[in-house]
C-alpha cells in the first residue's frame, strides 16, 4: 500500500510539473520568479518626466508606469529615492530632491515615497528603494546644493573627481552617516527592500586617479599596503553595516545589490569570467563575491547589459559565471532594455528578441531566480515589442517573488472563513485574517504580508504550484477581498493563501466556491 501511495505521489508531481508548461510554446512559467523594473529618478530618466510637475501630474505618471508593469507581469519595482544625497521621502537629514520641484529643497506638497509604496502595494508589487550612496553632485558647483545637503554641511567629507563631487568612502563619518540614512528609511517606511546599484567608487575616467590620498594616509596606510585593498575594505564596511542595520531594525526587509556585470576578468584572476573589461573588484572596489559569500546581501542582481556573442562581455558567459558565484544570495539577472533600438547600428538590438532570449536563458540556469529590466521607460514604450512579449508569453501568468526563508522561516497563519459570492461585477472572494489567540507565544507565526488568490475549475485538482491558476496578489495583513472579473463561465472554486514578508507561503488552505457551485478536489 505504501509503495502504491508513493508511486501516486510521484505521478502527481510529474503531472503538476508538466501542467505548468504551455502546450503550444513549451515556455515554462515558474510560480516563483523575481520580475522587476528599475524606475530611475535622476534627471527625469523615468519619473518624474521633468522637474516641477504638479502633484497630480507626478502621481498620474507614476501610476501609469505601475499599471504598465503590472500588465506585463511584474511583481516588484526598484525606485530610485536618493539619486544624489537628496530625498524622494520625508527626511530629517537630507533635502528634497530637485528632480521633484526643480528647486533646491523645494517641498513637493506630498510624501512621494509614501505614495509610491501605497500604489505599488495596492497593485501587489514589492517596492525596493534604490539609494546611491556616495554621489553628491553631477556638476562642479556646490552652491546649487541646499544648505541642508550633507555636501554643504560637511564639505570636508567631499572628494572632487572629474567635475563631480562625491562623499569620501574612506571616512568613518561618511559611512556612519549613510547608515543613518538607511535607518531613517527602514524605520519610517514600509519598504520591502533596500537596493544599491553599481555606483560605489566612481568609474575611472581618462586615467585620472581618485584623489583620496590624504584620507588613505590618515586612515589606511598603516593597515593596508595597497590603496586598492583599503578602498575595498571601505565599501565592505559600508555593506556589512547596512546589512546589520536592516537586520537590527526590521529583519524582514531585504538587502540587494545590482553590481556591474563583471566581477573580475580571468586575465586578472583565474576564477574570473572569460571577459575583457572594467570589473567590480579591480576598478570599482566592490568585492561582491565577499558580500554574497558572507550572506551580507539577500540578492545579487548583476547588470548583464551585453548581448550573446559580445566580443568582450558575452551574456551567456557572465550568466554562467554568476550562476556559480552567487554564494548565499539569490541571483537575479539585469537586462538592458535601453539597448533596444529599431534603427540602431547593432542589428542584434533592433527587436526585443535578444532580451527574450536572455529571459529564457536565465530561466534555464538553475541558479537564477528572476530578472529586472533597465529601465521602466522602455517597458512603458514597448521597446521593440518587449512589453508585448513579456505580457503574452514569458510573464503571461503572475508569479510570487522567491522566498527568502533565512530572513524568517515561519509561515503566517492561513486565512479563515474564505467565502465566494456572485455579484454583477464578478465573483467576490473574501476572507478573514487568521486568529492568533489559540496559539502559544513560544513560536508565534510570521505576520502576513499579502494574500494569494488562486482559481480552479470545479473539476480540477487544486494545485497551487501551478502559476496558471494565480489570479491576484492582495496586499495587507488583515481581512481582505478580491473581485474576479475575468472568471470564465461555469463552475469555479478559489483558494486563498497567506504569504510572509520573507515570501514563505502557508499552504494549509481550504477550497471555497460560490453557493450552488460544486467544490473542487484538493490534492
Amino acid at each position: 500500500m505504501k509503495r502504491r501511495r508513493k508511486i501516486r505521489r510521484v505521478v502527481w508531481l510529474l503531472v503538476c510539473l508538466l501542467g505548468a508548461w504551455n502546450v503550444s510554446g513549451q515556455d515554462f512559467v515558474p510560480k516563483r520568479e523575481f520580475r522587476a523594473a528599475w524606475i530611475a529618478t535622476l534627471s527625469g530618466i523615468d519619473w518624474p518626466s521633468r522637474a516641477g510637475l504638479s502633484v497630480e501630474q507626478q502621481q498620474r505618471e507614476y501610476v501609469r508606469i505601475l499599471d504598465t508593469l503590472v500588465a506585463c507581469g511584474m511583481n516588484a519595482v526598484i525606485v530610485q529615492v536618493r539619486p544624489k544625497a537628496d530625498a524622494f521621502y520625508v527626511s530629517k537629514t537630507e533635502p528634497w530632491s530637485q528632480f521633484l520641484t526643480g528647486t533646491r529643497d523645494g517641498d513637493p506638497g506630498y510624501d512621494p515615497l509614501a505614495f509610491m509604496l501605497e500604489e505599488a502595494h495596492r497593485r501587489g508589487l514589492e517596492l525596493h528603494v534604490w539609494l546611491n550612496p556616495f554621489r553628491v553632485t553631477t556638476g562642479e558647483d556646490l552652491s546649487v546644493l541646499s544648505p541642508r545637503s550633507v555636501g554643504r554641511r560637511h564639505p570636508e567629507w567631499l572628494v572632487r573627481y572629474v567635475g563631480r563631487w562625491y562623499l569620501d568612502p574612506g571616512r568613518y563619518e561618511v559611512r556612519s552617516y549613510l547608515l543613518s540614512v538607511v535607518a531613517e528609511i527602514v524605520r519610517g517606511y514600509d519598504v520591502d527592500a533596500i537596493h544599491m546599484d553599481d555606483y560605489f567608487y566612481p568609474y575611472p575616467q581618462g586615467g585620472q586617479p581618485f584623489p583620496d590620498g590624504k584620507t588613505y594616509q590618515r586612515y589606511g596606510a598603516s593597515l593596508f599596503d595597497d590603496v586598492s585593498q583599503w578602498r575595498r575594505d571601505n565599501v565592505n564596511r559600508l555593506i556589512k553595516g547596512i546589512s546589520d542595520t536592516i537586520r537590527a531594525l526590521r529583519p524582514g526587509v531585504k538587502f540587494g545589490i545590482s553590481p556591474f556585470g563583471i566581477y573580475r576578468n580571468a586575465s586578472d584572476d583565474p576564477s574570473g569570467s572569460a571577459t575583457r573589461g572594467l570589473s567590480n573588484y579591480d576598478d570599482l572596489y566592490a568585492d561582491v563575491a565577499l558580500w554574497v559569500r558572507e550572506g551580507w546581501i539577500d540578492y545579487v542582481l548583476p547588470q548583464l547589459y551585453w548581448e550573446n556573442g559580445h566580443s568582450a562581455a558575452d551574456f551567456g558567459e557572465l550568466l554562467r559565471w554568476w550562476g556559480l558565484h552567487h554564494g548565499r544570495s539569490q541571483l537575479y539577472i539585469g537586462h538592458g532594455a535601453f539597448n533596444i533600438s529599431p534603427k540602431g547600428k547593432n542589428t542584434v538590438w533592433r527587436t526585443a528578441e535578444e532580451i527574450c532570449r536572455q529571459v529564457r536563458m536565465q530561466r534555464e540556469n538553475p541558479s537564477s531566480a528572476g530578472s529586472a529590466f533597465y529601465s521602466a521607460r522602455y517597458l512603458v514604450g514597448n521597446a521593440g515589442g518587449l512589453t508585448d512579449s513579456l505580457k503574452t508569453r514569458y510573464y503571461r501568468h503572475p508569479a510570487l517573488v522567491p522566498a527568502m526563508p533565512w530572513l524568517d522561516p515561519r509561515a503566517p497563519l492561513p486565512p479563515e472563513r474564505v467565502q465566494v459570492e456572485k455579484t454583477p461585477q464578478g465573483r467576490r472572494v473574501s476572507w478573514q485574517a487568521g486568529r492568533r489567540e489559540s496559539l502559544g507565544e513560544a513560536d508565534p507565526p510570521a505576520q502576513v504580508r499579502y494574500y494569494m488568490v488562486y482559481r480552479f475549475s470545479a473539476d480540477q485538482m487544486v494545485n497551487i504550484n501551478d502559476a496558471s491558476h494565480i489570479v491576484a496578489r492582495v496586499w495587507g495583513d488583515a481581512s481582505g477581498e478580491y473581485t474576479d472579473t475575468s472568471a470564465p463561465p461555469g463552475q469555479v472554486v478559489y483558494v486563498v493563501t497567506a504569504v510572509s514578508a520573507a515570501g514563505v507561503e502557508n499552504e494549509d488552505f481550504s477550497v471555497a466556491a460560490p453557493a450552488g457551485d460544486v467544490r473542487g478536489r484538493k490534492e
